[in-house]
């Protein structure tokens, strides 16, 4: 049964605000844009308005020690008909101490920086661009970047600001951990570990895994069932610096991500990301980002095709450059020129604009 998103946002707010007695906030975001992109090589150019996505958060207080949140997205995909609506998280988070919290719901899978922070890339994310090794597995990509479990977190541990989080969840899977098939629950439980410090303010320095066994036969996000029983992993190093009082801001990632079959061998995926901003004033600030992304063909996990796209999976080469300006701290303009190189596709040259904002 397909639910109508005025029903889910109806039931979201209506079960968060029973709980808030009043500490519960409610924040909308959106990001509308205008894309243009133009590849000589495959004799096509595009104009078109980008709708972008629609999102509430809402937040409650319930004690002094328990917090619950819920996400909603409404969005437009190419593949769907009418409005896609996500629950991108809904969670209980129950605070130990100052330093420890266990959650459990539907959160943010701990893996790398960027995932952790800028999900989906609203008046937070300092770009418009999003790494391609961080798309989301339901939108085609590689990465779990959402699960449903339970979480161990901690952070501003000791001297050097020791942050951690263990994370038991479904795993990767059809519906995107969603719910899994049924006869597979419990046989592919995912485990993804991060732990880092932050040795000076601002500065963070993580490590950050994903152990994930699948079963032969079981479908994944592609609805493709499994061919052989195999064991993915996904690794992940990051480097970043944000800090208000100083103008550099810095992002730099690596990711691999491994599909070792039973019989099948072993097939990688690997991606690089670096962004670079320099703050000139309060509200402008011009950036840097570039990203590469390794794709090992013949892995029999991924479709020939990328439903999503419409394209090939392989090799990716991109560099942009942008400028960010800040009307308020809720409302943000962004704008990229930038070129791609697809392996097979040839070179896209784009200009991307965005107006990012909450209230």
């Amino acid at each position: 049964m397909k639910l109508s998103p005025y029903l889910i946002i109806a039931c979201l707010l209506a079960a968060v605000t029973s709980f808030g007695q009043g500490n519960t906030q409610i924040k909308f975001f959106g990001q509308p844009g205008l894309d243009f992109s133009l590849n000589n090589d495959a004799k096509s150019n595009s104009t078109y308005f980008r709708g972008g996505q629609f999102v509430i958060y809402v937040t409650s207080q319930v004690t002094e020690r328990v917090t619950v949140a819920g996400e909603l997205n409404i969005h437009y995909m190419s593949i769907i008909p009418g409005p896609s609506t996500e629950i991108e998280r809904l969670y209980l988070r129950y605070a130990i101490n100052d330093n420890l919290a266990i959650r459990i719901g539907k959160t943010y899978n701990p893996i790398g920086y960027w995932n952790l922070n800028y999900n989906l890339g609203l008046v937070l994310q300092p770009t418009i661009s999003r790494p391609l090794i961080i798309q989301p597995t339901h939108d085609g990509g590689f990465t779990q970047t959402r699960d449903i479990g339970v979480m161990l977190e901690g952070e501003n541990i000791g001297s050097s600001r020791f942050f951690f989080d263990f994370f038991l969840a479904n795993g990767r899977g059809k519906n995107g951990g969603l719910l899994g098939p049924s006869y597979a629950l419990g046989k592919t439980i995912s485990t993804t570990a991060r732990v880092g410090i932050e040795p000076t303010e601002g500065l963070k320095l993580s490590v950050s895994g994903i152990f994930n066994p699948l079963e032969k036969g079981m479908l994944n996000e592609f609805n493709i069932p499994i061919a052989d029983k195999l064991t993915y992993s996904a690794l992940a190093g990051s480097v970043s610096f944000f800090n208000p009082e100083k103008k550099l801001e810095l992002i730099a990632e690596y990711y691999q991500h491994t599909n070792s079959y039973e019989t099948l061998g072993t097939y990688n995926i690997s991606g690089g990301v670096l962004y670079l901003g320099l703050k000139t004033n309060g509200k402008l600030t011009p950036y840097f980002y570039g990203e590469t992304l390794s794709f090992q063909n013949g892995d029999p996990f991924f479709p020939l095709i990328d439903e999503f796209t419409n394209q090939a999976f392989g090799d990716v080469t991109s560099v942009n450059l942008g400028v960010r300006y800040k009307f308020t701290p809720t409302i943000v303009f962004k704008t990229e020129a930038g070129s791609s190189d697809h392996k097979g596709y040839g070179t896209t040259l784009a200009l991307k604009t965005q107006l990012a904002f909450s209230f």
